[in-house]
């Protein structure tokens, strides 16, 4: 089990999304792994990790943390390149990402209940750097969000 954190650019292609790992790599920001989404093989999806040896993000998280909390814990050594490697691929999209982070392992009744949290760029960067990513949220990101609906 380890923790996933997977971004969904719906306007970016796999072929796309191959060049847009070298980018970050060459910039360094965190390791990404393009894969394909759930629900197209044209549709490009990323995880994020400390390396480009796998797609676990557990690497990031602080020591006390706990998938069971309300959000998750990462190391504050990690917050900001992990708000920037965020922002290169909002600004590689069209204007709208999917950020999901979660522990990827036997499911239980509380994963039942994840909330969909709509959200401009600015206020989602700020929830990442401020260390309050929720376990049990998916974030749709765009520039036309005003506020955070939870």
């Amino acid at each position: 089990m380890c923790l996933l954190i997977e971004i969904v650019l719906p306007d970016v292609s796999r072929q796309v999304g191959g060049q847009i790992t070298k980018q970050a790599k060459e910039k360094s920001l965190l390791g990404l792994l393009a894969a394909r989404t759930e629900k197209s093989e044209q549709l490009c999806g990323f995880h994020v990790s400390s390396s480009l040896e796998s797609n676990c993000s557990c690497k990031l998280l602080a020591d006390g943390a706990d998938w069971k909390n309300e959000f998750w814990t990462f190391d504050a050594q990690y917050l900001d390149v992990l708000a920037r490697t965020l922002e290169f691929l909002f600004q590689c999209s069209s204007g709208k990402m999917c950020v999901r982070a979660y522990w990827n392992g036997k499911p239980n009744e509380k994963w039942a209940h994840i909330k969909d949290v709509s959200l401009n760029l600015i206020d989602f960067l700020t929830v990442v750097r401020s260390n309050s990513v929720s376990t049990h949220s998916r974030y749709q990101v765009s520039p036309t969000h005003k506020k955070l609906n939870q």
